[in-house]
């Protein structure tokens, strides 16, 4: 893709415009990170652009702001025309564009210093606001005043802790000041937008130090998180208050995906509303996870969470604090209930949640983490029988014995429970003996 993006520069400059990458793929380049995406700004109108690349499938994805796309090989290339943009009416897109001869003008307009950083063959790196510097200082810095910056697109508020939970970098002093100063802003931000922009950042490998940092931000977007922040679990199981806990537990999370990193964000919002303290002034927080699964499915109807990952945020949430591993069988039955991914899913939830307790608390719930993971491996590994599909016996077969109606569910409900507790083998010829002394 970087020799294509550095062609279609090459053919801009030989039709005598300039050209240049810009943004995002310049900075990862820079980091030696994966580049994803190559953006490109030329000084050439889009309607030259599309004369220039008239052999190539052009898309007319954003004309009036001055980008097309350019299709080659399946992947898209996108091209800007220089611009500067006018007010912005709603936090989020600005009223009017025009267009520039200037690279420096284009580039000013840009949200930090290491996304304002453009590149070409012959020039080499331009960076006209710092941003090298700060890439080696890792931090993230706002091009310009970074008030205006953030009042005219409050996305990027998010974006800067996004980058600074996927980069590990500081933001800057006076950026950070401006971004949570400017935070109810983004109360005018889609809420599909700020779920994408969430979501990148609680995956991220450093969400936890970015999130601790910009929590009056995060807070701004889930009030609901606010009240776990300081509260003390009065519990030797605890070294952390609830806020930190949940930071310490992403912090430690390996399976880094939206489902499990979700559902540790929000495992234990409910703490405070279900705090009580007994006769020798330890904490408890009996139903908590109830009440944390209600609220988070607010909180996922609030920022239009998919409809797949409502549901396993919201159970994992409601049974992260459940054993389900005292027997193989119980792990069998709720493989049957769930499915193989919800499970592995709760391992990984429980064992950063575990993890993120003292040590008495560790010990106290390390046997059931070991006893789930050591199941599952023993079923998963030796393809032991779990569910219908594995299940030596069909309706079919039950059919062909005598069986009717209601009654073959029936019949098949307790073979393979039988199979589960390993008091039948799930062998054909010895269900069909089963099923036929059940006629």
């Amino acid at each position: 893709m970087k020799e294509t993006a550095l062609s279609i520069v090459k053919k801009l400059e030989e039709n005598g415009y300039s050209a240049y990458l810009v943004g995002g793929s310049v900075r990862d380049e820079l980091l030696s990170r994966a580049v994803n995406d190559f953006d490109i700004a030329t000084n050439a109108s889009p309607q030259a652009v599309m004369q220039v690349f008239a052999d190539e499938r052009v898309v007319e994805t954003g004309i009036k702001h001055g980008t097309v796309t350019i299709v080659i090989d399946h992947n898209p290339y996108e091209v800007t025309t220089f611009r500067t943009e006018g007010d912005y009416k709603d936090c989020r897109h600005p009223e009017t564009v025009s267009f520039v001869t200037s690279l420096k003008e284009d580039l000013e307009r840009r949200d930090f210093t290491i996304n304002a950083l453009a590149y070409n063959p012959e020039t080499g790196i331009i960076d006209y606001f710092g941003g090298i510097d700060d890439l080696n200082n890792k931090i993230i810095r706002a091009v310009g005043e970074p008030q205006k910056r953030f009042q005219e697109d409050a996305l990027r508020i998010l974006r800067a802790v996004r980058f600074s939970a996927q980069l590990g970098f500081e933001i800057e002093k006076n950026t950070l000041s401006a971004m949570k100063l400017c935070a109810k802003n983004l109360d005018f931000v889609s809420k599909e937008r700020i779920f994408d922009e969430l979501t990148k950042l609680i995956c991220a490998k450093y969400a936890a130090d970015a999130i601790y940092a910009c929590k009056e931000i995060i807070f701004q977007i889930i009030p609901e998180l606010s009240p776990i922040d300081g509260f003390k679990q009065q519990s030797l199981s605890h070294d952390y208050d609830v806020f930190n806990h949940t930071l310490k537990a992403i912090e430690l999370a390996k399976k880094r995906t939206p489902t499990i990193m979700w559902t540790l964000l929000l495992h234990d919002i409910a703490k405070p509303l279900c705090f009580t303290v007994d006769e020798k002034g330890y904490g408890h927080t009996k139903g908590h996870p109830e009440v944390s699964s209600k609220i988070s499915a607010e909180i996922a109807d609030r920022l239009k969470f998919p409809t797949k990952l409502k549901s396993d945020v919201v159970n994992l949430v409601y049974m992260h604090d459940a054993d389900v591993s005292k027997t193989k069988y119980q792990v069998k039955r709720f493989l049957f209930e769930y499915g193989k991914e919800f499970a592995y899913n709760l391992l990984s939830v429980k064992t950063a949640d575990m993890l993120a307790h003292s040590d008495y608390g560790i010990k106290k719930y390390k046997v059931e983490k070991v006893n789930l993971r050591e199941y599952l491996s023993q079923i998963i590994n030796n393809n032991e029988c779990y569910d219908f599909s594995t299940l030596k016996i069909s309706g079919s077969d039950l059919l062909k014995l005598g069986f009717k109606g209601k009654s073959v569910g029936e019949a098949k409900s307790l073979m393979l429970d039988k199979v589960m507790r390993e008091e039948l083998k799930n062998d054909e010829q010895e269900l069909l003996i089963f099923a036929k002394s059940l006629l």
